[in-house]
């Protein structure tokens, strides 16, 4: 069985080189760890998903809708439930999914309640701590092409910090412009903010 493509970072090798104005190869290791933890940090504060990738995410339960953290989403591949006996796939037909609208919004169409969660004993009305409801989802933008320049700018922003700025700890006047980068705290915000 074919093993599924690697995704591509939204930056290349060469870009960010071009960028930090490096001519050799001696540190493109270093360099590609520092694309990945760039792209992961913008990941993180913004909630978008900046390669195509599939993805598992958590809700506590149901309820009348569940808002996905990711965004852009490709599609739900399965919603699985937990049970007595374990996690249950739910139909593809139990929901509706709302792509439109950031964030997405999966509507339940036809939600069964009856044996999702296990009583803590017969007789009881209350019920037992259940692991969460598991939705597989397919997200992020398809081709580095179509990721915002935004992301792409702050995670070079980000790559050129850590890479002048390799010391743990500075002191002195220096101290907090080493600590954030300008502009990253602005961009994320602005991405996270974004409501389609």
């Amino acid at each position: 069985m074919a093993s599924a493509p690697v995704p591509q970072e939204p930056l290349t090798l060469e870009e960010v080189k071009g960028n930090l104005r490096v001519d050799t190869d001696g540190e493109d290791g270093l360099l590609g760890g520092l694309i990945v933890a760039a792209r992961e940090f913008v990941e993180e504060a913004t909630g978008l998903v900046l390669t195509r990738r599939a993805i598992t995410e958590t809700a506590r339960e149901l309820g009348r809708w569940i808002d996905l953290a990711s965004w852009p989403v490709a599609s739900i591949a399965a919603i699985r439930v937990p049970t007595a006996t374990g996690y249950v796939p739910l139909s593809a037909l139990a929901w509706a999914v709302s792509f439109s609208r950031r964030p997405v919004r999966v509507i339940p169409t036809s939600w069964n309640w009856a044996g999702m969660y296990a009583p803590v004993s017969p007789g009881m009305q209350h019920y037992a701590a259940t692991p969460p409801v598991e939705i597989d989802v397919i997200a992020g933008y398809e081709t580095p092409d179509e990721v915002p320049v935004r992301a792409k700018q702050a995670m070079h922003l980000l790559i050129a910090h850590w890479y002048t700025n390799r010391l743990a700890v500075e002191s002195g006047a220096r101290a907090a412009a080493v600590e954030i980068p300008i502009g990253v705290a602005t961009i994320v915000r602005q991405l996270r903010l974004e409501r389609i």
